[in-house]
């Protein structure tokens, strides 16, 4: 399984043994994991990087990124451009693991909308985890868009 893992600046000057300990429990459970080693705070994709554009993370199984915030009354996880790197990275992995500290968590979407990233960021989103649709015989499709598993790792 092939694993695109992006870890944000903060992430890695604070706490960079979350991202080891991932990168290492990934290689265990047999992932080959593309990590662009000079990736830097801007999240642009480097000349040197595997990962040039959207495309690149076509075939891409698991994505792991960390939330801005989560929202307990829906399950929601923010992300900005910050934490995507790519910005089609959580729509084209097939499933995505969320990193998010227990301290980040709002109980609703009104008190999500006052975060301050609202105001500054380029672009925020809501991910809900994988969408479902059925036809009129009554079949079932999950993950009909986005990613087919999306979970969440609560820590701190």
């Amino acid at each position: 399984m092939r694993v695109g893992l992006f870890i944000p600046c903060y992430m890695d000057a604070f706490e960079p043994e979350v991202g080891v300990a991932t990168l290492e429990l990934l290689e265990r459970l047999g992932c080959t994991v593309e990590y662009p080693v000079d990736q830097t705070c801007c999240g642009q994709p480097r000349p040197w990087s595997t990962v040039h554009k959207p495309q690149d993370l076509a075939d891409v199984d698991v994505a792991v990124v960390r939330a801005v915030l989560g929202v307990a009354e829906s399950g929601s996880v923010l992300f900005t451009e910050a934490e995507l790197k790519v910005n089609t990275l959580a729509y084209l992995a097939q499933h995505l693991v969320v990193l998010l500290d227990e301290s980040a968590i709002v109980s609703g979407l009104q008190e999500a909308y006052l975060h301050p990233l609202f105001r500054t960021a380029r672009y925020a989103v809501f991910h809900t985890g994988p969408s479902a649709t059925a036809d009129i015989e009554g079949v079932l499709i999950h993950g009909a868009q986005g990613v087919r598993s999306l979970t969440v790792i609560v820590d701190g």
